[in-house]
């Protein structure tokens, strides 16, 4: 390959022989050989849409995801209404809403976890149900006893998710799936004679689980194992040594994990982010950072690539108003770029969707438009710039100017 030289590839670094398109930074010139960097562009966002034009309860959550990368599920509540769930369709920035189907139950809390591009398993409070998806089209199968509060749901398979939540203990379950049919298993719990709150999950195989609760003021996490619909805990560690409100997680490789968090009342609800690293289920914690030193609210976060996540929080330090951060992952060493407002709005419940590397969903309730539910996407654009020492990113197929689109084969 021409220009294959021009830099030595340092620590034997391979083309893996995916190309991906990015465009060039400002400033800069490749060519076809350079090696190259990937950095993060500036965040943009598009027209907001209305998903539900009634107001939502302030105590009721939102769940969002992709489906494909032009489609994502919505499941909200209105306040005193039965919970909803509704399609929207992306073309760009533009998001059209599908007609939403109404579930069974009376919920405060929802998660989903997708089985395919056409089915998604929803929890809502002690109960569950298969949604099966056809265009923007959302039939509900019947609906089994499963969950409690704090309810968090994590993909398996096709067939099988995790369920942890709160029966003041906290448990986990295995749900089997077949056709629109949910079978549970045996529960397990991880805490016992302790209230478990605020709970969270992310999937680090099919086989291995990180969840993560507040028990007796105190953030925890451990680390769940499944055999067949058989769950085995791991030792719990401490986090942080008092409580968090809010909390979103995502999987960086199966053995680590970034938590980004508000660190509780007593030391100002600051936006927070540590790194934790898995051996079996053995957790270590990395050094945590403050990326946001005021009081922040809602979060949600979604996995850019496996060293770079966005957050996006509720700046109460701020009006309320929606910011977002990239947070850059090298090691357990964590960085933060500078905040930017993606939302002028007080808004409650974010919930993101990633539909591409540079492309996110953010679900919402709109406190300044009569609590409407509310989307709009988030646009990251991932640039190229010239290598000026290893470790590289990658090497360009193709050449181009500041703005142009060059294709990356990725090492």
């Amino acid at each position: 390959m021409p220009g294959m030289n021009r830099f030595p590839q340092g620590g034997g670094a391979k083309i893996n022989g995916l190309i991906k398109n990015y465009l060039v930074q400002v400033g800069q010139t490749i060519s076809a050989g350079d090696f190259v960097n990937f950095v993060t562009g500036d965040i943009t966002t598009g027209t907001s849409a209305v998903f539900k034009s009634s107001a939502l309860g302030y105590y009721k959550t939102i769940s969002a995801a992709a489906l494909s990368d032009t489609k994502a599920l919505v499941v909200y509540s209105a306040d005193s209404v039965l919970p909803e769930a509704v399609i929207l369709t992306i073309s760009g920035t533009t998001i059209t809403v599908g007609t939403p189907v109404i579930l069974d139950h009376a919920s405060n809390y929802f998660s989903i976890a997708i089985l395919s591009s056409s089915k998604a398993l929803v929890s809502y409070d002690n109960y569950a149900a298969i949604l099966t998806i056809s265009g923007t089209t959302i039939t509900k199968g019947n609906s089994v006893t499963a969950g409690g509060s704090y309810n968090s749901l994590v993909t398996l398979s096709d067939s099988k998710a995790l369920l942890t939540y709160s029966d003041n203990n906290g448990a986990a379950v295995i749900l089997s799936v077949s056709s629109t049919t949910i079978t549970v298993g045996a529960i397990m719990h991880y805490t016992s004679g302790t209230i478990a709150q605020s709970i969270s999950a992310t999937a680090l195989s099919d086989t291995k689980v990180l969840v993560t609760y507040v028990a007796d003021s105190k953030s925890n996490a451990v680390v769940l194992t499944i055999s067949g619909t058989t769950i085995t805990a791991g030792t719990p560690v401490l986090f942080w040594s008092s409580y968090y409100t809010y909390i979103s997680m995502v999987t960086l490789s199966d053995t680590k994990a970034l938590i980004i968090y508000e660190n509780g009342s007593a030391s100002g609800s600051y936006g927070t982010a540590v790194v934790l690293t898995i051996s079996g289920t053995t957790i270590t914690i990395g050094t945590a950072i403050v990326f946001r030193s005021a009081k922040i609210g809602y979060i949600s976060s979604a996995k850019l690539s496996n060293t770079s996540v966005l957050a996006l929080y509720e700046d109460e330090g701020d009006a309320g108003y929606g910011k977002a951060v990239i947070l850059t992952i090298s090691g357990t060493t964590i960085t933060a770029s500078t905040p930017v407002l993606f939302n002028n709005k007080i808004s409650l419940w974010y919930s993101a969707a990633k539909l591409l590397d540079t492309k996110v969903l953010v679900a919402y309730q709109n406190v300044n438009n009569s609590n409407y539910g509310t989307a709009m996407i988030l646009s990251i654009p991932q640039l190229a710039k010239l290598a000026i020492a290893s470790p590289f990113d990658g090497v360009a197929k193709t050449s181009g100017t500041a703005g142009a689109a060059v294709d990356i084969y990725t090492l």
